[in-house]
C-alpha cells in the first residue's frame, strides 16, 4: 500500500482542477528572460532558451503532484498517527511531502543516509528533517566542510569515545 492510497482519485482531480488559476497565473508570469544573459569567457549567452521548457514543466506538473504528495501524505499522516516519520531520501515528492506534513503536526522526521559517500553538489541540502542518521565521519566531515551545521547526538561508532547518547 502506498500514502497516495489515502487520496481517492475524485479528490485528487479536484484538487488538480483547484490549481489551474496559480498555474495560469504563473505561467504567465515566466517570461522571456531578455535579462537573462550569463557572461562566458567568450562573450553573452542567453539563459532563457535553455531554462525555459524546466521551467514551465515546473509549473504545469510538478506544482500539481507536490500539492497531491502533500494532500496524500498529510491524509495518511492523519490516518495512521505515527510516533515519527523515517525517510531514506529527500528528494522525491512522497518523503519531502511525508516529512513537511509530519512536521506541520510536531511529528519527528529523520532523514537516514544510507549512503558513505557525499557529492560535492550540493543537490541534497539534508534540510528537510529534524535529524540526519549518517554512515561514517568521512560523510560528516564532508557536510561540515559544505557548511551544515552537525551535532553528533549518538556515535555508534566503537573506536571513538562517548558512544550511545553523548553529545559531542
Amino acid at each position: 500500500a502506498s500514502f497516495m492510497d489515502h487520496l481517492p482519485l475524485s479528490e485528487a482531480r479536484r484538487i488538480a482542477r483547484a490549481m489551474r488559476p496559480v498555474v495560469r497565473r504563473l505561467l504567465g508570469r515566466l517570461t522571456t528572460g531578455s535579462e537573462s544573459e550569463v557572461r562566458t569567457g567568450s562573450g553573452a549567452v542567453r539563459l532563457w532558451p535553455t531554462l525555459a521548457p524546466f521551467a514551465r514543466d515546473a509549473v504545469r506538473w510538478n506544482l500539481r503532484t507536490g500539492r497531491l504528495y502533500l494532500e496524500a501524505a498529510v491524509r495518511a499522516l492523519d490516518t495512521l498517527r505515527p510516533d515519527a516519520v523515517i525517510i531514506a531520501s529527500d528528494r522525491r515528492f512522497a518523503e519531502r511531502a511525508l516529512v513537511l506534513a509530519a512536521r506541520a503536526r510536531g511529528i519527528p522526521t529523520m532523514l537516514f543516509w544510507g549512503s558513505a559517500l557525499l557529492g560535492r553538489d550540493r543537490t541534497n541540502t539534508f534540510g528537510v528533517t529534524d535529524r540526519i542518521l549518517l554512515i561514517g565521519d568521512d560523510v560528516r566531515a564532508a557536510l561540515v566542510e559544505q557548511g551544515a551545521q552537525i551535532t553528533v547526538h549518538a556515535d555508534l561508532n566503537p573506536t571513538t569515545t562517548g558512544m550511545f547518547g553523548a553529545e559531542q
